[in-house]
């Protein structure tokens, strides 16, 4: 992380638990990915708003257009999209 700091470009490391996302904004991380968000679901989002709702999330893994408005109105910035090839 201090490289990509250093070199002034965008840092998005991914996490999965609260504990992970607090460790990577507090080491310097812009935005956190949640991966893979489906296995943790929109509440996970929402429940982690009130105590961590300063870091940007972004919620990539099982996204897809019946579950992308609830990531969204749970607090995510951005969705990360990829297709099953």
């Amino acid at each position: 992380m201090r490289f990509v700091k250093a070199e002034g470009k965008t840092m998005i490391p991914g996490i999965f638990t609260p504990t992970e996302a607090f460790r990577a904004y507090e080491w310097g991380a812009d935005i956190v990915k949640v991966f893979p968000a489906d296995a943790l679901g929109h509440s996970f989002l929402k429940g982690v708003q009130g105590p961590l709702g300063h870091i940007p999330i972004i919620p990539t893994g099982g996204i897809d257009l019946d579950n992308l408005v609830s990531y969204r109105q749970a607090g995510a910035i951005a969705i990360g999209a990829g297709a099953h090839c």
